[in-house]
């Protein structure tokens, strides 16, 4: 790992065999505890801190291999960024997990030389094997977008999972297409892919839908989607399923929350930019639709002058409608449009959050809320 950093470091650890690894959660204090939690089902290993540390391998296959556990949540803390000399990296156990959550946040450090090395081979190594004999048994997989691989993940078949979460940054060079890793995943319920936007790397997403493409949309089962950073000429939602119940349309993070994102250390290691569809782009986007079942609907935008026409859009073409939430960003010089206006019926539930450029930046005006 020093030879990774590009430098020599000086760790001082107890228990550990590497400094990377953590020696307090291993295979054998593991294996005493869980002797007397016979019907524990559910393991969840967490960190708020942002450091380059993560279980040994040995502590990786002792929990997938716990025939009683069907979830496992591994959040901050890194899958093997070490292999030590006698891990083997083999999956030989059966596997009953129905639940995986990966989740990390980027790693990729100036200062320790890890900007370009990240995610770290062993890392990426051992999370294609874990998923590798997970992915005939999971309803529900939650990734890191940086080290998911998702070449392999687009060959293996997923018969029983019905929802995946892709989270934190998009990447600029996929090695597989996001449609050709749906393609293998064909009864999703559910699709989040909360991916962010590094600067210097994407100024703006790319359609997930290649231009052109003839093909049946493959999630036809698909009732939630959330998608960051739309692209405003994506044929995506052009074949969406008539399942679609819920949809979101917003940055992620939230444009609204840059100043508090900026400050926080879990992610500001990158800095990340926030395109906006303005309110016409959005309506041209949302008429292409065609969901007589959306109850949700959740979109950012910056608004223009025509903002009253994406209003009247949204309540023609989305009758069902029960719930909008609108995070909106305008200029001093374009007017103010009152959402508790919009006629619809079955609304129940309206959250307006509204942003003005002032001479400072965006400063955030009270929202109007309403609920039935």
């Amino acid at each position: 790992m020093n030879q990774l950093f590009g430098k020599q470091t000086v760790f001082r650890h107890r228990y550990a065999e590497d400094p990377f690894l953590c020696g307090v959660i291993c295979r054998s204090s593991l294996q005493r505890a869980l002797q007397s939690l016979p019907v524990l089902n559910n393991i969840t290993i967490r960190t708020w801190r942002r450091v380059v540390h993560g279980l040994s391998w040995d502590t990786v296959q002792t929990i997938s291999s716990l025939l009683q556990v069907r979830e496992v949540s591994i959040i901050g803390l890194l899958l093997c960024p070490s292999k030590l000399p006698n891990d083997d990296y083999r999956c030989d156990s059966h596997s009953s997990l129905t639940s995986f959550h990966y989740e990390v946040p980027s790693n990729r450090f100036t200062s320790l030389g890890t900007c370009q090395t990240y995610p770290f081979p062993s890392e990426e190594e051992a999370l294609r094997l874990v998923l590798g004999r997970l992915h005939s048994s999971l309803e529900k997989l939650v990734l890191s977008s940086e080290p998911a691989p998702m070449l392999a993940m687009s060959e293996w078949q997923w018969p029983h999972l019905r929802e995946l979460r892709l989270r934190r940054e998009w990447n600029p060079n996929p090695p597989v297409s996001y449609l050709s890793l749906l393609a293998a995943m064909p009864n999703l319920r559910v699709l989040i892919l909360d991916l962010a936007l590094v600067t210097g790397e994407l100024d703006h997403t790319h359609p997930l839908w290649p231009p052109g493409l003839d093909m049946t949309f493959p999630l036809p089962y698909l009732s939630r989607l959330s998608v960051s950073h739309p692209h405003a000429k994506d044929e995506l939602y052009y074949r969406l399923p008539l399942s679609i119940q819920e949809l979101s349309l917003c940055c992620y993070p939230h444009k609204s929350e840059k100043a508090w994102v900026d400050r926080q250390p879990i992610y500001a290691v990158q800095e990340y930019e926030y395109p906006l569809l303005t309110s016409t782009d959005l309506r041209s986007l949302l008429e292409t639709c065609c969901l007589p079942r959306l109850i949700r609907l959740d979109i950012e935008h910056q608004a223009d002058r025509l903002e009253l026409d994406l209003l009247h859009s949204i309540a023609v073409l989305f009758l069902r409608l029960s719930w909008l939430q609108v995070h909106r960003y305008r200029l001093r010089e374009v007017s103010e449009v009152s959402y508790a206006r919009l006629s619809l019926d079955k609304l129940l539930t309206l959250t307006h959050h509204r942003m003005m450029m002032n001479s400072v930046g965006w400063c955030v005006v009270p929202s109007h809320i309403r609920d039935a």
